[in-house]
């Protein structure tokens, strides 16, 4: 084989892999369609507060067998206001609504502690919980498997568990158990492109 053929050859070989390459890169990039759904949480407006948290929801389902996954997260950061003790349980209620009614109620159990200092003197400051619900769901099978890894989620009869399906524009309210009157968070779920 002369140079020019040899390269000529290579050339066609490298080409017809970076197309291979191309396809099979393309077949596996539109073989999933995934959805995000995120909220900020913050204090109402005019309301004083120093607890902070988000909220996030994940689809993702196999375009060709049609499996899909679920996720559902949130978490919220107040300060413990009493002791480590009682600080336990404390259970935050995350309320999902669309339209001005609740589709789910999720519970934000204590995931950790988190203390704070003051410098100068070294002299503790106070403590600050962080609460959090992590749930999901799969199918198939039919009915879907709801599974709770952190808290818990269930329809607004607090009885009957349940996988929020959140969409863009629903709100989400945080209240300390069982007051359900005075929010201490609020958000709105928007359209997110991945974590």
């Amino acid at each position: 084989m002369t140079g020019k053929a040899m390269t000529v050859f290579l050339a066609v070989m490298f080409a017809s892999q970076v197309a291979l390459t191309a396809v099979s890169f393309a077949k596996g990039q539109s073989s999933f369609t995934v959805t995000h759904f995120k909220a900020k949480l913050a204090p109402p407006l005019g309301a004083p507060g120093e607890c902070e948290g988000g909220a996030k929801y994940t689809k993702k389902v196999n375009n060709i067998t049609l499996a899909a996954a679920e996720t559902f997260t949130g978490e919220v950061e107040c300060p413990i206001l009493t002791d480590l003790v009682t600080a336990q349980d404390d259970v935050y209620d995350m309320h999902l609504a669309r339209g001005g009614s609740d589709y789910a109620v999720c519970s934000l159990v204590i995931k950790e502690f988190e203390f704070e200092y003051q410098s100068n003197p070294l002299v503790p400051a106070g403590v600050d919980g962080e609460y959090g619900v992590n749930v999901g769901e799969k199918s198939p099978p039919t009915p879907a498997t709801l599974t709770a890894k952190v808290g818990g989620c269930t329809l607004p009869d607090l009885v009957t568990p349940a996988f929020p399906v959140v969409a863009a524009g629903d709100t989400v309210n945080v209240f300390l158990h069982p007051d359900t009157l005075t929010p201490l968070l609020t958000g709105i779920f928007v359209v997110s492109f991945g974590d």
